[in-house]
């Protein structure tokens, strides 16, 4: 019994000494193959079958801020802890759908699954880049899919796009039309798009919001308004304005009157930035200027420095897409020779006796000088220019201005921001410009060369626009001419190329396919982030009553 005992308990410990390692093969496998399950993955590909408008989806390569963005694989949205982060920043699911029930996938020999289908917004804080990381977090587990890039604005044909279609978007009249003629007030002045395509417009008695067809008066002449600190002001006159590409706030230069013992003795001016959705006002600078002779004369400084140090007298503003805000300094220092009631008379237009300067405001408020008007008596620094008025480039690169004047030619410049160098010049009427030609019909087809036309004396009418890419398009015959100054090239953007010169016949229209409009009488916008381009008509006074026109000019179907 004894033996036959011994014998039985050894046979069972040597079974299981077989058996141990065996039973922690098999835990290990279990365990990798839950591992396995519970990683997220994505998808590279998928037939929609035309849900949501698309027939084959492919992961994004690259995505736009503001737009609606789609991602498809497994990331177990039920499970709590589980995200999907781009540049860091947790998206916020917008939409989730589970594809095809029924059916169950894998990718690169995960277990089969159901797949999760998710649409978000992209948004700034995700950043913008050619490397965006996109993460997605299950379980535990950390997978990193395919970097993206994340622009501001969606790409560009570079070249003739022949599916560009005008649509009118909105209308306006001024209620007191005579108060505009009698006075000679344009109606607009300057004007502003965000990336929604949201317009901001003004003109010297207010200030405008054109959203869905819709105008709304965002502030008027004898507005009363009060600032975060609790200021009271009434609003004289509307002297310019820009907004954000986000939508998010704007800037407004107002002439105001205010309740203040020295009232009647100065002009008085405020830069003020308004966030959008609240309303709440901000004074970002206030500059009081005297009506009279100063006792002693100076010459304003000082020229750069914190915002609310300096003092300034702002129109042309104009944001880049990073907010750094742009504008005109038309500042009048003390002069005890000449008082400044002509001045004040032009203030709203860039007048004579003025700094003249363009400026840069970094987000920070730090302003420094980029340019100043050559005629100046002051002496401010800046890349001398022939006026103040100028076309800025959406990233803040580069600025577009003109030269010292000859006779009735002028010269244009491209100036970098950063290294504050003029990087081009080119004499008014040259051509300089090689055309690129997409015409596919021989009788419209343009074979001649492309003047580059410069006036800077039709800037108030904006017939510049620098698009995402850098394109710069001129607005002074039939068709938009687009120009490229890194290549010294030219081509058609819009209408026929043929009326790049004389025109054709053909080419009448107001709205519809962009190729008959003519765009001679027009003045731009700007543009959304789907590079739509948006421009007015009816601006100019022209003695008799009419309304602005708002036009958008994109791809059929966009």
């Amino acid at each position: 019994m004894k033996t036959g005992y011994t014998t039985k308990i050894t046979a069972i410990i040597l079974l299981m000494a077989v058996l141990t390692p065996l039973l922690h093969s098999c835990r290990k496998v279990d365990d990798n193959e839950q591992l396995v399950a519970s990683q997220p993955w994505f998808a590279d590909t998928y037939n929609l079958e035309g849900r949501y408008g698309i027939a084959e989806w492919s992961y994004p390569r690259m995505l736009v801020i503001g737009d609606t963005a789609m991602l498809i694989g497994k990331f177990f949205t039920e499970k709590p802890g589980s995200e999907i982060l781009i540049g860091g920043v947790p998206v916020k699911i917008t939409e989730h759908i589970t594809l095809d029930p029924g059916n169950k996938y894998n990718t690169g020999g995960l277990p089969l699954q159901q797949m999760d289908l998710i649409r978000f917004v992209v948004t700034k804080e995700m950043g913008t880049g050619a490397r965006r990381d996109i993460t997605a977090v299950a379980n535990g587990v950390r997978q990193l899919g395919k970097q993206v890039s994340i622009q501001a604005f969606a790409a560009t044909t570079n070249g003739t796009d022949s599916t560009l279609t005008v649509t009118e978007i909105g209308s306006w009249e001024p209620a007191d039309q005579q108060l505009f003629l009698t006075r000679g007030y344009s109606y607009i002045r300057s004007s502003h798009v965000d990336m929604s395509g949201n317009l901001l417009f003004d003109n010297i008695l207010g200030l405008y919001m054109l959203r869905n067809k819709h105008v709304k008066t965002v502030m008027k002449a004898g507005d009363v308004l009060k600032d975060d600190k609790g200021a009271d002001f009434t609003v004289t006159y509307v002297l310019g304005s820009a907004l954000s590409f986000d939508g998010a706030f704007m800037y407004i230069s107002l002439s105001t009157k205010e309740n203040t013992p020295d009232a009647n003795e100065y002009y008085t001016f405020r830069l003020l930035k308004m966030d959008v959705a609240s309303g709440v006002i901000t004074t970002i600078n206030r500059t009081p200027v005297i009506k009279g002779r100063a006792a002693v004369s100076n010459d304003g400084r000082p020229y750069t420095g914190q915002i609310s140090q300096l003092k300034i007298v702002t129109t042309d503003l104009n944001l880049d897409i990073n907010n750094n805000l742009f504008y005109a300094n038309h500042y009048a220092p003390e002069d005890k020779a000449n008082g400044h009631e002509a001045w004040y008379i032009f203030s709203t237009y860039g007048s004579f006796n003025s700094l003249q300067t363009v400026c840069r405001m970094g987000t920070g408020g730090e302003v420094r000088v980029l340019m100043k008007n050559w005629t100046s008596e002051y002496n401010s620094p800046g890349e001398p220019v022939a006026v103040s008025m100028y076309t800025l480039d959406p990233a803040g690169r580069y600025i577009y201005a003109f030269k010292t004047p000859e006779g009735l030619n002028t010269y244009a410049i491209r100036f970098d921001v950063e290294e504050e160098d003029v990087l081009n010049t080119l004499a008014n009427f040259s051509y300089t410009f090689t055309f690129r030609s997409f015409e596919k019909d021989p009788a419209l087809k343009n074979t001649s060369p492309v003047e580059w036309y410069g006036d800077y004396t039709s800037m108030e009418w904006n017939p510049r626009l620098v698009l995402s890419d850098g394109t710069l398009l001129n607005a002074n015959t039939a068709s938009l001419k687009a120009f490229d100054f890194d290549n010294m090239s030219v081509y058609c953007y819009a209408g026929s190329e043929l009326g790049l010169a004389g025109g054709t016949e053909k080419q009448d229209q107001v709205t519809g396919k962009a190729k008959w409009v003519n765009f001679y009488d027009m003045s731009f916008n700007g543009t959304d982030k789907n590079n739509a381009v948006y421009f007015c008509r009816g601006m100019e006074v022209s003695g008799l009553a009419h309304n602005l026109r708002f036009y958008r000019m994109a791809p059929a179907g966009k």
